[in-house]
């Protein structure tokens, strides 16, 4: 049986994102100052994958209506890529959920979702 690594065309690669890490310091005043610092500027494939919305809120106070938004992103393998690290799209940022490596660290496929914070 002979195995095809599954190749992806560029001319799908065409959502621009950018891969940043997040730094926590603290400022003069000894209060912590959350940072990010870039990773890498990339092109991917972007597959919207959910827009569920759901009732967020604690018992004893108003339900606010929230959107939870979950896009999949597959972009060339990129080193020490983690599931702390973010995406930045189009002005929105994701928190990184879940990370897999394909066709032998040609390439990575990223499930991120929307960071509400």
């Amino acid at each position: 049986m002979s195995y095809k690594a599954k190749t992806y065309t560029p001319g799908r690669m065409d959502a621009e994102i950018v891969i940043k890490n997040e730094v926590t310091t603290q400022n003069e005043y000894g209060e912590e100052v959350v940072t990010y610092t870039e990773i890498a500027t990339i092109w991917a494939d972007r597959d919207y994958q959910s827009g569920r919305e759901f009732w967020a809120g604690t018992a004893g106070t108003e339900a606010s209506k929230a959107v939870q938004r979950v896009n999949k992103y597959t972009f060339r393998y990129i080193d020490g890529l983690t599931e702390e690290m973010v995406i930045f799209d189009g002005g929105e940022m994701y928190d990184i959920t879940k990370i897999a490596e394909l066709n032998r660290r040609q390439y990575h496929q990223v499930i991120a979702q929307l960071n509400l914070a």
